[in-house]
């Protein structure tokens, strides 16, 4: 319990402007709620999460992937829907909470779990044909980096095939989207935590993000062409499929 007060204490979006804040925060957090994890998803999005995952992992066609990257794994539900789907030669799933990777192990039985930070990826250059994203850029404390470095691991025409919140850009209806989640995640955190701060960095974390357009743009500004998106909740949900453009497209 003492845990959950501390966390409840410290200013994440301190990070936004002076750095160093939010990283350990969100590793923190991740920790507290990784052995509810799921359930919590699942409630929360009223069973949405699951579809909208399917969704995602179908965009990476019928054919054998080679390698395929999960960023920010969590429990490794992702990755696990995608290689339900498709015959996957090896994987290897990332996160700074290893309290989700000791999950996402068991889990996702032969992938590599490796606890390191998707902006510092210690992977080669063009390693991988498809990275997956879920609910992970959003968590980043250095989004430009961690870009970049799905970027840069990733073969060219790979593709990154991401889930997240945004921002959504109506006035009206952030305020709402984002007054909602937060008395939502308030009962859920006291539910299953005792703890109502744990889940209200969901609504504060979307304030603090951006909206779907930026995402697309920084997208392109690190060299991917986005080939398909699909928008939920007014833009407060998106999927994106961007593949790694070939150096003749750049």
């Amino acid at each position: 319990m003492n845990v959950h007060r501390r966390l409840g204490s410290l200013d994440w979006s301190a990070g936004e402007r002076t750095g160093g804040v939010k990283r350990p925060y969100v590793v923190r957090m991740f920790e507290i709620i990784a052995p509810r994890y799921d359930v919590f998803t699942r409630w929360f999005s009223y069973g949405m999460d699951g579809r909208w995952k399917r969704q995602l992992v179908s965009w990476a066609g019928e054919r054998r992937i080679g390698a395929v990257l999960d960023v920010a794994c969590g429990t490794g539900d992702l990755l696990s829907c995608l290689r339900q789907r498709v015959p996957v030669d090896s994987a290897a799933a990332v996160d700074t909470a290893i309290g989700m990777l000791v999950t996402a192990k068991v889990r996702v039985a032969g992938a590599a779990a490796i606890a390191a930070d998707m902006a510092e990826l210690p992977f080669l250059d063009d390693a991988f044909d498809v990275a997956t994203a879920g609910y992970a850029f959003r968590n980043v404390e250095q989004l430009d980096a961690a870009i970049s470095e799905a970027f840069r691991v990733l073969k060219p025409g790979g593709h990154l095939l991401s889930l997240d919140f945004y921002c959504p850009e109506s006035p009206l209806w952030r305020r709402c989207f984002v007054a909602y989640l937060r008395f939502v995640g308030s009962i859920y955190g006291l539910i299953l935590h005792r703890e109502a701060s744990v889940y209200r960095y969901i609504a504060e974390s979307i304030e603090h993000y951006l909206q779907v357009s930026e995402y697309e743009n920084l997208l392109r500004r690190h060299g991917f062409r986005i080939e398909r998106r699909r928008m939920y909740l007014l833009g407060g949900i998106g999927l994106h499929c961007a593949a790694k453009a070939l150096s003749d497209d750049r």
